[in-house]
C-alpha cells in the first residue's frame, strides 16, 4: 500500500488521504469532497485525459486545486504509453473541463 511507504507523520495525518487507485472512477470520493489532488508524473498516461478531469473536477470541491508534476524536457515521444506529452494541449484540456 501507498500508505505504508509515507514517513509516519504524514501516514498519521487524518487531513491526508493517498489513494493509489485509477483516477478515471473514484466512487469511495463523494461529490465536492477533496481540497487538494496532487499527481506526479502522471498526466502522460491519463487516457482519454477529459475522462480523468471529469471525475477530479466531480471530486474537487469548489476553489478545490489540482496540481500536476510534470517532467516534460525528458519525456519520450515514441513511446504510445505516453499520450499527452504536449504541455498546451494538457492547458487546452483543462481548459475545457
Amino acid at each position: 500500500k501507498i500508505i505504508d511507504e509515507l514517513p509516519p507523520e504524514l501516514s498519521k495525518n487524518n487531513s491526508i488521504e493517498v489513494h493509489g487507485q485509477d483516477c478515471r472512477s473514484m466512487p469511495y470520493l463523494a461529490d465536492a469532497s477533496v481540497d487538494k489532488i496532487f499527481g506526479m508524473n502522471v498526466v502522460y498516461f491519463l487516457d482519454p485525459l477529459p475522462i480523468y478531469l471529469d471525475e477530479i473536477n466531480r471530486v474537487l470541491k469548489p476553489g478545490g486545486k489540482l496540481v500536476w508534476g510534470c517532467k516534460f524536457a525528458n519525456l519520450p515521444r515514441d513511446n504510445a504509453e505516453f499520450v499527452n506529452v504536449s504541455k498546451s494541449a494538457i492547458v487546452d484540456a483543462m481548459r475545457e473541463a
